[in-house]
């Protein structure tokens, strides 16, 4: 599950979805992009999946093929760009810009607007294609104000986060249970990465987990955790605190990050930050 704000670097942020799986289907000259788990992301936005396939057909200028629980866009698509737009999705028509959250309702006020079950304030949407067909729905009284509109998070989440909050605050260097406990609930390597360095001071307090899951993982989740995020220039933080706590040589960063990693792109703001860092030190 990741972040349905895209710029949350708040480790407890309760509000999450499934991340993007697409699949490839028919010849070349006359391919589609399947959403394969819309309907879960759109259940965890709460908004209708055809909502979100609409707002990427118009953003992409290509057309839809809807069947019986399958979403579809014409043309190839890679995972990153439907993410991507999912996300700008939730920007235009799901978080609350006033308070930065996603419990939202549409209302029509004068326009398609969203208010906020959080802060109350109201917030025009930009003009778009898609407001006509949501405007539609609202009048038909479709979509219902529900204040349980969302269920962030659930038991178990809360009960691994409460433990590993408690191991990092214990003044020791608890690396091993951490991970121990973050595998315990299925987090995958990189998943066990994302999770301690977007703990508040994790890699500080974790040091030893540069031994305990994969060198790729790890680097990978920094990147990541930057490219979808607005500060780029927090990859300097990370490397310097990678080399600080002696968990990376010098050399393995620079070798990761200057060279490239499978198919993974890397946005120019991020790779002006690393020669930054490598060339000033």
């Amino acid at each position: 599950m990741i972040d349905i704000n895209r710029t949350n670097n708040d480790f407890y942020y309760r509000y999450k979805m499934p991340r993007a799986v697409v699949k490839q289907e028919g010849k070349a000259g006359n391919t589609r992009t399947v959403i394969v788990n819309l309907e879960d992301i759109s259940s965890s936005l709460k908004r209708p999946p055809l909502y979100i396939l609409k707002f990427m057909s118009y953003e992409l200028a290509t057309r839809t093929d809807i069947g019986k629980g399958r979403y579809a866009v014409n043309g190839r698509y890679e995972s990153s760009r439907i993410q991507d737009l999912i996300y700008d999705f939730i920007d235009a028509y799901v978080m609350c810009p006033f308070c930065n959250n996603p419990e939202t309702f549409y209302i029509n006020n004068g326009g398609l607007s969203l208010e906020c079950l959080a802060c109350g304030k109201i917030s025009d949407v930009k003009s778009s294609k898609l407001n006509g067909m949501i405007l539609k729905d609202v009048e038909r009284n479709s979509l219902e104000r529900d204040d349980a509109y969302f269920n962030p998070g659930d038991e178990e989440d809360d009960k691994y986060q409460d433990e590993m909050k408690r191991l990092m605050e214990s003044g020791e260097d608890k690396s091993e249970d951490i991970v121990n406990l973050l595998r315990s609930h299925g987090l995958s390597d990189e998943s066990i990465g994302k999770e301690v360095l977007m703990f508040d001071g994790g890699l500080r307090k974790c040091k030893g987990i540069g031994n305990l899951i994969s060198t790729k993982a790890l680097l990978s989740s920094a990147e990541e955790i930057v490219e979808n995020g607005k500060e780029k220039k927090k990859i300097q933080e990370y490397l310097r605190m990678f080399e600080d706590e002696k968990i990376f040589k010098r050399s393995e960063l620079f070798k990761y990050f200057t060279r490239p990693q499978g198919n993974r792109k890397r946005s120019p703001e991020f790779k002006k930050e690393v020669s930054e860092y490598f060339s000033n030190q």
